[in-house]
């Protein structure tokens, strides 16, 4: 029994730090002067290519009024292109232009540098540990994927959805060593 709780505090533990992780890098991001949905939304028409607005929509797990907002803002600064369907003037896809493509890059450049400057710290056993630990994180998140992107039932604990990070509200920080 004592193993199962060290289990569930090591995987509190885990969500914790890696929402703070994620929201640290987030704070790069800021520099682009776009929101964190604004990034989210150009992130993914830069890594997948032309999109429907559905399919962007579905993929963010946001609803058509916060995209609609969001592409407003990207589209006013440059950063994508609505392309309406010529046969269903209904439709209508998003893709990034290339002043979109390069802000995505600096950004993910930025970022990679930051956490790159911090790692190259790290003593080297623990640089060979966090490299070991990489193929465990992936196996992670390719099992969470489809998860995080179904709705939550009945009262028990479920996957938190896919643009939210599981510990938005968690505000207690973890023990310094």
């Amino acid at each position: 029994m004592s193993d199962l709780i060290a289990l569930e505090l090591d995987v509190s533990h885990l969500r914790h730090l890696i929402g703070l992780l994620s929201r640290q890098l987030r704070v790069i991001d800021a520099a682009s002067g776009l929101t964190p949905t604004q990034s989210s939304v150009l992130s993914t028409v830069v890594r997948s290519g032309r999109m429907r607005l559905s399919e962007l929509s579905a993929t963010e797990g946001i609803g058509a009024t916060l995209l609609s907002r969001s592409i407003g803002t990207l589209e006013s600064r440059g950063l994508v292109r609505r392309i309406v369907d010529e046969r269903d003037r209904r439709v209508a896809s998003l893709e990034a232009t290339p002043a979109g493509r390069r802000l995505v890059r600096r950004v993910r450049d930025a970022r990679s540098d930051a956490l790159r400057a911090q790692i190259d710290l790290l003593p080297s056993a623990d640089r060979q540990r966090l490299a070991d630990a990489l193929p465990v994180l992936e196996l992670l998140v390719s099992r969470l994927g489809p998860l995080s992107r179904e709705a939550p039932t009945g009262g028990s604990a479920t996957h938190a959805p896919a643009r939210r990070s599981p510990l938005q509200s968690h505000s207690r920080s973890p023990a310094q060593p």
